[in-house]
Parts: structure tokens; sequence; C-alpha cells
């Protein structure tokens, strides 16, 4: 009994040994300052790279930048320049998306030069495509987007504010024609 245990433990670690370094990365949250770390030691273009190539790693990213935390907002305007078309689509949905959570952090880190406005105002967010971006829903969570923008007041946001409403009220024009189109 003893001898299969012994067994059954030599095989889990030898599994576990064998497996690929990304195999095991994956396993555990990532985390904004994994993120950060990674632009930093690889630079913005292979460190958006391999986090896409990765599924768990890159959800990780993208819910966490949805959520509007300072910490996600910041490794994703790290991780920005260097993401291309795909990967950048799907964070700039994340970053809509924390414009419902946090309207003055991403528009603060719009005015600071961290992202353009249009990446966080102009795009549907993750939840759209949940929906199946059915019209009605899309224009629902847009409007929620406009009220949150319109409710940030902090000295120094005008601009960025009035930049980010005027992307919000094209795609919601956009997204009402599309729809008059579509009956």
């Amino acid at each position: 009994m003893r001898s299969m245990r012994m067994l059954a433990a030599f095989l889990v670690l030898g599994a576990v040994f064998c497996m690929p370094a990304h195999a095991v990365e994956s396993q555990e949250r990532l985390r904004p300052e994994d993120v950060v770390r990674l632009v930093e030691a690889k630079g913005a273009r292979a460190a958006a790279a391999e986090l896409f190539a990765d599924d768990a790693r890159w959800n990780d990213l993208l819910r966490g930048t949805a959520t509007g935390g300072p910490g996600w907002l910041k490794a994703a305007a790290r991780l920005k320049p260097g993401a291309d078309s795909r990967s950048s689509e799907s964070l700039n949905m994340a970053l809509s998306e924390a414009l419902l959570y946090t309207p003055e952090a991403v528009l603060r880190l719009a005015a600071g030069g961290g992202i353009d406005v249009a990446d966080a105002c102009a795009w549907t967010g993750l939840k759209e495509l949940d929906l199946g971006r059915k019209s009605e829903d899309v224009l629902r969570f847009l409007r929620a987007r406009k009220k949150a923008v319109t409710q940030v007041a902090a000295p120094g946001l005008a601009e960025a504010r009035g930049k980010c409403l005027k992307e919000l009220e094209r795609r919601e024009q956009a997204t009402l024609e599309e729809a008059a189109g579509g009956s």
C-alpha cells in the first residue's frame, strides 16, 4: 500500500515537473503587476503577443481591466502600444467596460496620454459580446456609459470627458442607424 502511495506521488510530481512552464503559469491568476513586469522585461509587443496566446491569462487581463481597477488600467495602458489589431480590440472593449465602474479613472488615463479616448469610448464592451450585440442591449450599455461619463466633474478632465461623450454619442447614433436598417 505504501509503495502505491509513493508511486502515485511520484507520478503526480513527475507530471507537474514535466509540464511546460506556460502550463504551470496559466494555472495562477494573472495580476496587474505581472503584466507590468512582463512589459518591462520583454517590451509591449512581445508581452502582448505572449499574453494573447494564452487564453486564460488574456481573459484574466480583460476581466481585470474591465473592473477599472487602477492597477489593471495601468497594466492595460502599458501593454496597449504593443497590441496588434485583435488584441487591441479586446483591450478597447475592456476599457469601455471600465467606463461603467470607474469613469474618472479611465478619463484620467486618457487625459494623461496612457490611452486614446477612442480606445475606451468608441467601442462596445465585453458584455455586449455576451449578449450577441442586440442593438437594444448595446444602446442600454452605451447610455449607461454616457451617464457615468457625464457625472465626472473632476478638474482637468473636461476635454477628455467631452471627447468621450462625443465618441459615445457617435457610437449610439451608428447603433440606431444599424437597428433602423435591420428592421
